[in-house]
């Protein structure tokens, strides 16, 4: 096999698992079941992959790269438009995690599992943590800087970054239940999110 040949294959693969996992969950996606929707015999799936865990695994760290770049250029693209209102940043990362909500929500799950060993929701966090941290930590500085860092990660992933995924993941059905449209979910969350977790960083 090319190596060409072979990354498109792994791809395709990787392709196929995300959706799968996305609509079934992970749990119920059987490899079997990966190899018969992407056409390819189960031996080929464990030449790329060491097994069903090893494909997720593969699948969130591709996952966390590609939104690593796009947060990285929408932050600095963000930054160049120094007078777009804090608005607009927010909506943007949130519509670039809304286009991976569905394996986003596998992600979280699989983050709660106490046999999980796997942390890439932790290192989907560090992308966002380490794009905002010099900025954050200017606010901190009567603090020593150990303590600074520990303060600014548990702020930042606990009351940022999962409020933001549990959002994105959950907005729909909020807006199904609550009857009310999703734009204006959208906007209402904004309006939330900058009155507790934005306006902590200036009190």
């Amino acid at each position: 096999m090319s190596r060409t040949g072979g990354d498109l294959t792994k791809k395709r693969i990787l392709m196929i698992a995300e959706r799968l996992f996305s609509e079934k969950g992970f749990d119920a996606t059987s490899v079997d079941s990966i190899a018969k929707k992407a056409k390819v015999n189960k031996a080929l799936i464990y030449y790329h992959f060491k097994d069903k865990n090893d494909i997720i695994s593969s699948l969130f760290k591709n996952i966390i790269k590609e939104l690593s770049r796009q947060i990285g250029s929408s932050i600095e693209d963000f930054h160049k438009k120094s007078k777009l209102p804090v608005e607009e940043k927010i909506r943007k990362e949130i519509v670039l995690l809304d286009d991976k909500k569905d394996i986003l929500s596998v992600l979280l799950m699989e983050g709660l599992k106490s046999k999980n060993k796997n942390f890439q929701l932790f290192e989907l966090a560090n992308i966002v943590i380490e794009n905002e941290k010099k900025s954050v930590l200017e606010k901190l500085k009567s603090q020593n800087e150990d303590d600074k860092l520990k303060q600014l990660y548990i702020h930042e992933f606990f009351t940022g970054i999962l409020p933001m995924i549990m959002f994105v993941a959950l907005r729909d059905k909020w807006s199904a239940y609550y009857k009310t449209n999703p734009d204006e979910t959208l906007n209402n969350f904004i309006d939330s999110f900058i009155n507790s977790h934005i306006k902590s960083h200036i009190a």
